[in-house]
């Protein structure tokens, strides 16, 4: 065999083992893309697993958005019921107040005519008091006018008598 011949060999047989190796490059990125694609396929599975999940999560959540809407509905109309009742408290304390008042200015016209009553019972025992000292005076007079009455009955007697 010649150097000719044998580089035309060495040439085909670097030829081959590159069509060869051409060959297994095109075979692995077969096998690679069919893995990728398996990989891909599978993701996409993963996915719309995920996104059916994710959609019923969402769905659980909105539930619960609805809920925790309609429990702040729930305190908003307690809040309004709240602020109706301190309406109403506030008028109540208003009245209580008027009331206070009003009970306050009777309070002190009980006083004065406790005291007008204190100052006419004075007068009335005092009255009481003239009373009897007339009363006195009165038995005292009606003792004296019995005495002169004795006495002039006396003296008329001795007149009728002489």
């Amino acid at each position: 065999m010649t150097i000719k011949d044998s580089g035309t060999e060495f040439v085909t047989k670097i030829h081959n083992e590159l069509v060869q190796i051409r060959a297994n490059q095109i075979e692995l990125g077969q096998e690679l893309t069919e893995r990728i694609n398996d990989v891909a396929n599978r993701v996409k599975k993963l996915d719309s697993r995920m996104e059916a999940r994710f959609d019923a999560v969402d769905k659980r959540f909105d539930a619960v958005d609805k809920r925790f809407d309609a429990i702040d509905e729930r305190f908003d109309a307690i809040d309004k019921r709240f602020g109706v009742i301190d309406e109403r408290f506030g008028d109540v304390d208003k009245r209580l107040g008027a009331l206070e008042t009003t009970q306050d200015s009777i309070l002190a016209t009980l006083e004065s005519m406790q005291s007008r009553q204190d100052s006419m019972e004075f007068s009335q025992k005092s009255m009481l008091a003239t009373l009897d000292s007339v009363q006195s005076h009165q038995e005292s007079m009606e003792t004296a006018q019995q005495q002169m009455l004795s006495i002039l009955l006396t003296i008329q007697r001795k007149l009728d008598v002489n």
